[in-house]
């Protein structure tokens, strides 16, 4: 389910329109600038403490429906500054959407992130690394110990879907497993807010931390496609953060969508323990194990070398060829 239905769209116009809707500037009757309306939420309705790249962090003592776009746009842009470095452990379970069923399987693995777009993931067995996906933002590897090779390619959705079950770039695997909506920060210009549909009471998306307030926004790249942000105060406490992020087709169906929920305190950020990524090739959920934020990674980590003796394939492969898509991975399931 969407967050909104039909499709967010500007505010009088026809549904699942496509254009860009300029943010109202109007407020009480006040033209305010956009620097008045980070300050008027800030002061006005008493936040106590500001987004900055220290300290990415909005807290609200007050209505959330009253925080202006601009101040989540801030809010967003210092956590993008501040994004660390991620090291720990996590369990994934991944479910793989294909024309003669859907494929399951899930493991403990290894995890490392480097902002903006590099990543690693070791799938771990009793008797060491079962699969390792790797890439450092410009091309990826799979290393496949059991089959004696190792898959190479550029660094794109589709390579990281034959690599990890997901279609996403690699930029986008980063923000969300760091609790980030992925989205570009010149399409957050004109972006406006509105509030969320109810809540199923039922079903699947029944059990989801819900958003409290969304922003929307409209890519400028890929005219029709639409964005909405969920934001919400998980637990507790008034820090607001992002909880829910959705892409829209020009159709008004969703392409991706990532999910975060089981929030704790992760030193600069509140982070998110257990995240879900959908699209329409695969699912993937992440709980994380023991993590370490702002670890020094060596750029090395995030490539993987040939060892000597194995057999080196393009990725992604032929469709009829073998890949890591085809592999059998439930060896690695714990």
């Amino acid at each position: 389910m969407a967050l909104i239905e039909p499709r967010p769209t500007c505010p009088g116009a026809p549904p699942r329109a496509t254009a860009i809707c300029p943010r109202p500037d109007s407020v009480g009757g006040r033209t305010l600038t956009r620097a008045a309306l980070v300050l008027g939420v800030a002061t006005a309705l008493g936040l106590g403490g500001c987004a900055s790249a220290r300290n990415p962090r909005l807290e609200l003592r007050g209505p959330i429906a009253q925080v202006e776009p601009d101040a989540l746009i801030e809010l967003l842009a210092a956590r993008r500054r501040a994004a660390p470095t991620l090291r720990g452990s996590s369990h994934i379970r991944v479910e793989l959407e294909a024309a003669d069923g859907t494929s399951r399987f899930g493991t403990n693995q290894a995890i490392l992130l480097g902002p903006p777009g590099s990543f690693r993931f070791d799938a771990l067995s009793p008797f060491g690394v079962s699969y390792a996906v790797a890439s450092d933002g410009s091309a990826i590897a799979v290393f496949v110990p059991s089959e004696g090779r190792v898959y190479r390619g550029a660094a794109s959705a589709q390579s990281i879907a034959a690599a990890a079950g997901v279609r996403a770039s690699g930029r986008e695997i980063v923000a969300a497993l760091l609790g980030d909506p992925p989205v570009d920060p010149a399409d957050l210009e004109s972006a406006w807010t509105s509030r969320p549909g109810p809540q199923p009471r039922s079903g699947p998306r029944a059990a989801d931390l819900w958003p409290e307030i969304v922003l929307h926004a409209a890519s400028r790249a890929q005219p029709g496609e639409t964005f909405a942000i969920g934001f919400a105060r998980p637990g507790s406490g008034d820090e607001i953060v992002p909880v829910r992020f959705e892409r829209y087709r020009r159709d008004g169906s969703v392409d991706l969508r990532a999910l975060f929920d089981e929030f704790d305190e992760g030193g600069r950020r509140l982070l998110p323990r257990r995240i879900r990524v959908e699209t329409g090739d695969g699912n993937a959920e992440i709980e994380y194990g023991e993590i370490e934020l702002g670890a020094e990674i060596a750029p090395a980590a995030f490539r993987i070398a040939t060892p000597r003796g194995m057999e080196e394939i393009g990725l992604p492969p032929p469709a009829d060829g073998p890949g890591p898509a085809k592999i059998d991975r439930t060896e690695a399931e714990r």
